[in-house]
């Protein structure tokens, strides 16, 4: 994306995508990524939304099934947002933000009240991108991540995220 450009499309993910999201996933989270076998499940539960910016949205020299980003997030009356991914090359460009911001919209349309999300405590700009979105620290999970402790965050809907 150049300055000044639109946000790139945000779509639903189909199973299809699962090996990408997967391939993804790996990429941006090394060893903590999920199991392959994990994104292949989410499309199995109704609760679960799952969206995705493509690759090619961004330059289209790139293959047409590569995701640039994507997202989970279950969908209840809590919900919980499970990951947001974001390749290298498109970092800091505000996919993350566009795509925490459909994902929490697609919750709350689906009846949530409340968003919790687990982050490394070392993530800076994640806690970041999260508190621009609303979330407040509520507590700690020692260990959470085996090198490093996960903060424990909360959303509220029906409140405006502080800018």
């Amino acid at each position: 994306m150049v300055e000044g450009a639109t946000d790139p499309p945000i779509r639903r993910l189909r199973a299809s995508d699962a090996g990408e999201m997967a391939e993804l996933d790996r990429e941006v989270f090394g060893k903590d990524a999920w199991p392959p076998d994990m994104f292949d499940n989410q499309f199995l539960l109704p609760w679960v939304t799952c969206l995705g910016i493509d690759a090619r949205e961004l330059d289209p020299e790139q293959p047409p099934d590569r995701l640039a980003a994507c997202g989970v997030i279950t969908c209840g009356v809590e919900s919980d947002l499970m990951t947001i991914a974001v390749r290298e090359p498109w970092r800091r460009r505000g996919l993350a933000t566009a795509l925490l911001s459909a994902l929490l919209a697609e919750a709350e349309r689906q009846g949530a009240e409340v968003c919790f999300l687990e982050v490394r405590a070392a993530d800076r700009g994640a806690q970041a991108l999260y508190r621009r979105a609303g979330f407040t620290e509520v507590g700690i999970r020692r260990g959470y991540y085996g090198d490093d402790d996960g903060l424990l965050m909360r959303r509220q809907f029906g409140k405006r995220p502080h800018t």
